[in-house]
């Protein structure tokens, strides 16, 4: 089956109703690209794994300003918004072969 979308969402501000993703109890915010063949890939945006995955302008950001600079991000690469539920925004993009 040839995928024709590839989806993520990010989530921040998790409690118990994100137990299922395995988030239960964080506040840290998540992105999470979803793929057909490599299943679920994670990524922590917290601000305490900053050093891990965040530029250095963006480092010192709170967790919030971090998602919307994150959402901004999601749109220059192609991502569109296609859903939005408390702390969760869904995306996709069309993938191009």
């Amino acid at each position: 089956m040839r995928q024709k979308w590839e989806y993520c969402r990010l989530t921040g501000y998790c409690g118990s109703a994100s137990a299922v993703d395995g988030y239960m109890g964080t506040n840290d915010p998540y992105l999470t690209y979803f793929d057909l063949e490599r299943g679920a890939t994670k990524v922590n945006l917290g601000k305490k794994h900053a050093k891990d995955h965040r530029p250095d302008e963006w480092k010192r950001a709170s967790d919030g300003v971090y998602m919307a600079h994150t959402i901004a991000r999601l749109g220059i690469e192609g991502w569109e918004m296609v859903g939005f539920q408390d702390y969760d925004f869904w995306f996709r993009r069309p993938i191009i072969e």
